[in-house]
């Protein structure tokens, strides 16, 4: 039940963001920043709940999860670590490869002259990279690059392989697409298991 809060949380905030880049990108040329660091702030506060909804469950929870807990342990070290592995390390680890990113394109952009990126980019690159977690951001980043070589296949199919096509609309349409098919397909197969920690 839980996860269903982050998740809901996760495409709103996706959907918005792809509702603003066509149809009042003004808005999030100014606010992008503002958006990636506010999602942070409430993702972390909705994981923080869950943290609490776990302990009271296990704090109220007479046959095994009182046991995890005070006083049959000496301290919450193990509440604790399965709090930080199981709830945030996955958003932990993408946040650290969504500031890798956020600090690499914006690089990338004024080494070549300012011609791969607007100025927004970096923030939803990074903000969807965030937003999908771990294992999801490899799924995201493997599917984006599938898509954009799809995407320049069809163009040299219809005859338009010098057009260039930017990045600008898959990074928030694939981080949706990647939320759902992570959430109903992929996170019962084997390899989201043993990809996640």
């Amino acid at each position: 039940m839980y996860d269903n809060i982050s998740l809901i949380f996760q495409v709103v905030v996706l959907i918005l963001v792809l509702i603003m880049q066509f149809w009042r990108r003004h808005l999030l040329v100014k606010h992008s920043r503002s958006i990636f660091i506010g999602a942070i702030g409430i993702m972390a506060t909705i994981l923080v709940a869950q943290s609490i909804f776990v302990f009271f469950d296990w704090k109220s929870d007479l046959a095994i999860g009182q046991f995890l807990l005070p006083p049959h342990q000496s301290n919450y070290s193990y509440f604790l670590f399965y709090v930080l592995t199981r709830i945030f390390a996955p958003y932990l680890i993408s946040l650290s490869f969504a500031l890798m990113l956020l600090y690499l394109l914006p690089f990338i952009n004024r080494r070549s002259g300012d011609k791969f990126f607007e100025t927004e980019e970096p923030y939803l690159a990074a903000l969807s990279i965030f937003l999908v977690g771990h294992p999801g951001w490899l799924i995201y980043l493997i599917t984006l690059i599938l898509t954009y070589l799809g995407w320049h296949l069809w163009n040299n199919l219809r005859g338009k392989g010098g057009v260039r096509l930017p990045l600008y609309s898959l990074w928030v349409a694939v981080g949706i697409l990647v939320l759902i098919v992570d959430n109903c397909w992929l996170v019962n197969t084997p390899i989201w298991k043993l990809l996640k920690i």
